[in-house]
Order: C-alpha cells, then structure tokens, then sequence
C-alpha cells in the first residue's frame, strides 16, 4: 500500500506541475479563454470516453503492467509538452495540445482507474478508511505541492522546465512501479 500511495503521490504531484502552467503557458501564445475552455472541454470528453468499458475494461483489472504503461505514457505527452513549449509559438500550440490532452486524457483515465481497482484490492481488513485518509491526504499534499512549485519553476526557469519536471515525477512513478511489481506483459516464450 506505501508503493502505491507514493505512487500516486508522484501521479499528482507530476500533472499539477504541468496542468498549473499549461494555461498560462497557453495564454501567453495568444489563445483565447474561448479556445483555452474549449481545449479543456475537448480532454473531459476524451477521459470520459476513455473510462467507457470498452477502453478501460483491461484498466479495471488494476494490474501493474498495464499502469505502468500508461504512467510512461503520460509522462511522454508531458515530455512532448516540454518540447512542443520550446519549438511552437503562437497559434500552432493550439494544433499541439490537442494531440497532447488526447494523450493526457486517455493515460488519466486508465491509470487512475488501474490504480483505484489495485489499491482496493490490497486495502487492510478493518482499516479501509484509515488508509484511504491517508491516501487521500498524500495525493492532496502532492497536488498543492505541484501547483505550488509550477508557478515558481515557471517564472524563474521558464515553462520547458516545468513541464520536464512533471514528466520526470510520472517516469519516476512509472519506474517505481516496475521496480515494485515487476510486471509481466503478454505470454512468456517458450524456450527452444
């Protein structure tokens, strides 16, 4: 249960870093509230198709492998971010984010989902709300701690960094997890 409260500490910790600057870092390329809200609609609509059972089913099973996958996954769309904030200005960013918040969105969905389902699984007998307190006072301590830092690194390092550093915090939770779990992907080879 640490594991993966630290886990998803990192999760909230890396996307606060990011999501905190990414409108201001929006807004200073000459998007429009208009368009910044209709970007932000367009990731609701992709998370709430992405926790439709048909693209979430194997998320629900909260096996580690598949959590890792999309932790890396998120943390090469912040990367991508990281990027994209260094060689698009102006207009174009809008063409960039939409691709990025697909990606956000659909590794959002399935990582919290995968995460959710593994935590309650291993959950103590008779301390259920104890724990989930804990977990939810770390990830709200992760949140504040990103927002808080987003806006600092941002001034004084520029957004690139920020958004390097959000998608450092999701390798680093993809890497613990793997280091943890030890997950298997696909069917084992026979040997010959």
């Amino acid at each position: 249960i640490p594991l993966i409260m630290i886990t998803n500490a990192l999760f909230f910790l890396g996307a606060n870093l990011f999501f905190t600057s990414y409108t201001p870092f929006l807004k200073a390329n000459d998007l429009s509230y208009f368009e910044i809200t209709g970007l932000d609609l367009y990731v609701t609509v992709i998370n709430a198709l992405a926790s439709t059972h048909m693209l979430s089913g194997f998320s629900k099973k909260g096996e580690p492998g598949t959590i890792v996958e999309f932790l890396s996954l998120r943390a090469i769309a912040f990367l991508f971010g990281a990027l994209a904030s260094i060689y698009f200005t102006g207009r174009p960013v809008i063409y960039v984010t939409l691709l990025l918040y697909l990606l956000i969105g659909m590794a959002y969905t399935n990582i919290t989902i995968g995460m959710n389902s593994l935590l309650y699984r291993f959950l103590p007998a008779g301390r259920q709300g104890g724990t989930l307190g804990v977990y939810s006072a770390l990830n709200s301590i992760a949140m504040f701690l990103g927002s808080f830092l987003s806006g600092n690194i941002s001034f004084f390092l520029g957004y690139p960094v920020t958004f390097l550093l959000s998608s450092i915090a999701l390798f680093g939770a993809a890497s613990l997890f793997e280091w943890h779990f030890k997950p298997t992907r696909g069917e084992e080879e026979e040997p010959i």
